[in-house]
């Protein structure tokens, strides 16, 4: 599996993933994304220094999920993973995750990584927590703050 940057051309692959009912349950925003929402989100996100969206695909093209990153200021990056339906128990997300991290890691100073985990995702926070994360808090709602510091 390699990482690319966001194309146009994944725009209605990535909607149709984010509108999927067990991504949506896990998320901050349960509601489906319209079309005409998504494509801005995607075109705005394109254009941002402060935000990235990495896609994973096969050698062969096949799109298997992505990582995203989102700065907060001061080095410190929010990240989330989505592994596209039927390609999860197989991996990606640890690859989606160490790889996209190398990649920002390439491009910018980071002293802090912050993923924000539904609380009853446990194979999410078993993949943070593989990767190096801790609990740090507990928001009056459904997640966690897991936060992997770097040094540096």
């Amino acid at each position: 599996m390699r990482l690319r940057v966001l194309r146009r051309s994944d725009f209605l692959l990535l909607r149709r993933w984010r509108n999927e009912p067990s991504v949506r349950q896990w998320s901050g925003n349960t509601r489906p994304v319209g079309l005409l929402e998504h494509v801005r989100w995607s075109a705005r996100t394109m254009r941002s220094d402060d935000h990235v969206v990495l896609i994973g695909e096969e050698d062969d093209g096949q799109r298997v999920g992505t990582v995203q990153y989102r700065s907060l200021g001061e080095n410190a990056w929010v990240v989330s993973v989505t592994v596209a339906p039927g390609m999860r128990g197989h991996g990606y997300g640890g690859q989606l995750l160490r790889q996209g991290e190398a990649w920002l890691l390439e491009r910018h100073e980071v002293r802090a990584l912050k993923a924000f985990v539904h609380r009853r995702n446990v194979a999410s926070q078993r993949l943070f927590e593989s990767a190096g994360y801790v609990h740090e808090a507990r928001d009056s709602g459904d997640f966690d703050l897991m936060v992997r510091r770097l040094q540096a």
